[in-house]
């Protein structure tokens, strides 16, 4: 039993180290040299490089997907007396 349990959660480390590789493979938000770099952290310290270059690719993702919501288009249809810049008139 100790030994299906133990590969169980070496093949769902390897799957999941796998599967973040082939993120940073991907990702073209780095540099060739970072990707390798990378990589070489995934695959020489097993699950805890996989989480930290996980976190990078999620942070990294996350700041390229900020949206400015500051200016919202009304189309024109700003109630009388107010003016397109907002201001009263």
């Amino acid at each position: 039993m100790n030994g299906t349990v133990l590969m169980t959660v070496l093949l769902a480390m390897a799957l999941y180290q796998l599967y973040v590789t082939v993120r940073v493979f991907r990702s073209h938000r780095y540099s060739m040299g970072q990707r390798i770099a990378q990589l070489s952290l995934i695959w020489l310290f097993p699950l805890l490089g996989a989480i930290i270059c996980h976190a990078f690719l999620g942070a990294d993702e996350q700041q390229s997907v900020k949206r400015d919501n500051g200016f919202i288009a009304d189309g024109g249809s700003s109630p009388s007396g107010i003016g397109s810049d907002g201001a009263g008139h």
